[in-house]
């Protein structure tokens, strides 16, 4: 059996279009093929590293990726992104309190403005350097385990990993408290997270990075990265996208 990418629905051998849809059958972008249904695993060493995703019996999708830290800076990218965040908001906060206090003109603008560039500039190269240790501990990989179903997917670290990140992600913490380093205090707490859930009816968006080998999971409060390899890309986005009815889709 079949699968269309554009709705989900389910396609026969030798259907010339989808039903639900409309979509033609005939095209590799949007027609997958369905995994193998197979019993479901006992646990993430049942499914080896760049597995497909796998129909287990309780109706979820399994499969174990595994993310290069150096050649896919994903995760990196995450963590930039948060001290950004963080960044603009404190600049936004501070800028407000001196123009409330009418202390405000172009020349103080420019010098906080200059003060909090270099703040960010210096947060991004220590998250790089946390990062880049890191990613050497974990021996330069990322493994995850994914299962998703038809109500959401779950990102699961691998056990092995985790607790290697738990502990690593609790002395960040401590040392960065210890020296009022917020930047590592930041770090900590971010790679402390060892899974990530994804409920289809609050997704607001999906952004698909083919290159990457990543699917970006977005809902209004929380964000999650999908992984897999290139020849089940296809069918992962289009499970996703169907169930998703609020989603905006970024290809």
């Amino acid at each position: 059996m079949r699968l269309c990418a554009r709705c989900g629905a389910t396609l026969s051998d030798d259907a010339a279009f989808c039903g639900t849809c409309g979509q033609q059958a005939g095209s590799p972008e949007i027609v997958a093929e369905q995994p193998a249904s197979q019993p479901p695993a006992a646990a993430a060493r049942d499914f080896p590293a760049g597995s497909s995703p796998t129909l287990c019996t309780d109706g979820k999708y399994r499969w174990v990726y595994e993310l290069g830290m150096f050649k896919n800076p994903s995760i990196l990218f995450i963590i930039w992104k948060v001290f950004s965040a963080v960044s603009a908001g404190i600049w936004l906060f501070v800028m407000a309190l001196e123009a409330s206090d009418g202390d405000l003109d172009m020349r103080n603008g420019i010098i906080l403005t200059g003060t909090f560039l270099l703040f960010l500039a210096g947060m991004l190269v220590l998250s790089t350097v946390a990062y880049l240790v890191y990613a050497l501990i974990m021996g330069g990989r990322y493994c995850v385990l994914f299962e998703m179903d038809e109500k959401g997917v779950v990102h699961r670290q691998l056990e092995r990993q985790a607790k290697k990140a738990e502990v690593m992600a609790a002395i960040n913490v401590l040392v960065g408290m210890a020296t009022a380093n917020a930047t590592q205090v930041g770090v900590g707490l971010l790679s402390a997270r060892s899974e990530l859930v994804s409920t289809f009816a609050n997704v607001r968006s999906i952004q698909a990075l083919r290159r990457r080998n990543t699917i970006k999971v977005n809902e209004p409060f929380a964000k999650n990265q999908i992984y897999c390899e290139d020849a089940d890309f296809d069918f992962v986005l289009g499970y996703i996208a169907s169930r998703c009815p609020h989603a905006k889709i970024e290809r």
